[in-house]
């Protein structure tokens, strides 16, 4: 029998080029510590199941970036990686950023901000379905008998002394002729147990952050606990929102009139529309800051929206009424400032 360890590197020499663990993650050999988790992590949301699937093939490719991560931080962790890594100051506790599982949760702008708790599912350990016992079919109660064991649904095999029940291959262990995919499993003889789990974000929580829950993840046989859960957190800002230290820039959209006259005008913040006032003669690309209204630090200070004027130029061409009074507004209101207040003869 051929120990699993020699069947592993067989199944994944480390010597062929597309096995390296640098071309697996996509980094160059000298990378730091930083590059190698923000690749893998990067790796991570196109390859995981929960996102990709569970194919067979996404499967695969899957295991195979956790194996060139985990032997790059073996690698690190015993001193034969050189490069920028080991000068970092950045936390490596060896067997824990091995295991763990990763999962995604995207959430909303108040919910980021706020800290409020959210519920994610996370799939368990495997088990053998109770319904198929672990075959991945169901006998069909209106069929005959199976003719390879007479509906006993195993065979006996001789040995030594004793004799061994197979599971007959032919009913795979049901005991009629004909079966059925098991509705339970849908054929893969195991099921996955679902698992809720609570998270609280913290206050101010940014877009791509990652949360270390120690003890919820999947149960680990080999550690005779849960590995650690990491939940990467996405925040589902509007389009074209942005935040910078804690402000938030996010652009606002005003007529040319409003712009040139003044006025109140609504600006959406993460907190509601709030109504806020406009100067007459404003310009695109004019900031208006509303204090308390941006994004909030680990001790809960709020930052300022900071809204960018964006101008709206009038739809189609002008109707002939519309072009006369753009005339005489050029007359009476100039580029330069200086307002003619003589008479104007009327143009023919």
């Amino acid at each position: 029998m051929i120990p699993r360890d020699r069947k592993h590197n067989k199944r994944r020499p480390h010597h062929c080029p597309q096995n390296d663990p640098h071309s697996v993650l996509g980094i160059d050999p000298g990378a730091s510590l930083r590059e190698i988790k923000s690749a893998y992590r990067r790796k991570v949301r196109l390859l995981h199941p929960d996102t990709a699937g569970t194919g067979r093939a996404g499967t695969a490719a899957f295991e195979m970036l956790k194996e060139a991560y985990q032997d790059l931080l073996a690698l690190y962790l015993s001193g034969k990686m050189t490069g920028q890594g080991r000068s970092e100051n950045v936390s490596c506790h060896g067997k824990d950023m091995y295991d763990g599982t990763f999962v995604f949760v995207t959430v909303s702008p108040e919910e980021a901000l706020y800290g409020k708790s959210v519920e994610i599912d996370v799939y368990d350990k495997e088990e053998f379905c109770i319904r198929c016992h672990g075959s991945g079919f169901v006998a069909d109660p209106e069929a005959t008998r199976c003719e390879t064991c007479q509906g006993k649904g195993y065979k006996c095999l001789p040995w030594g002394k004793e004799r061994l029940r197979l599971v007959c291959t032919a009913c795979s262990g049901t005991g009629f002729g004909a079966k059925t995919v098991c509705p339970g499993c849908r054929g893969r003889g195991k099921i996955t147990r679902k698992r809720r789990v609570h998270v609280q974000l913290p206050r101010g929580t940014r877009d791509g952050m990652l949360l270390r829950l120690q003890g919820q993840g999947p149960w680990s046989m080999e550690n005779n606990a849960r590995d650690p859960l990491y939940v990467e957190v996405r925040v589902r800002l509007p389009e074209n929102w942005t935040i910078k230290g804690i402000d938030i820039h996010a652009p606002v959209t005003v007529d040319i009139w409003t712009a040139l006259i003044g006025g109140d005008i609504p600006v959406p913040t993460v907190d509601g529309i709030v109504i806020h006032p406009l100067p007459p003669g404003s310009r695109d690309g004019s900031i208006i800051r509303i204090p308390g209204r941006g994004w909030a630090d680990a001790k809960g200070i709020r930052g300022n929206h900071v809204a960018v004027l964006d101008i709206e130029m009038p739809m189609g061409v002008p109707v002939p009424l519309v072009r006369s009074l753009i005339k005489w507004i050029k007359i009476l209101w100039p580029c330069h400032g200086q307002v003619v207040k003589a008479l104007v003869k009327k143009e023919p």
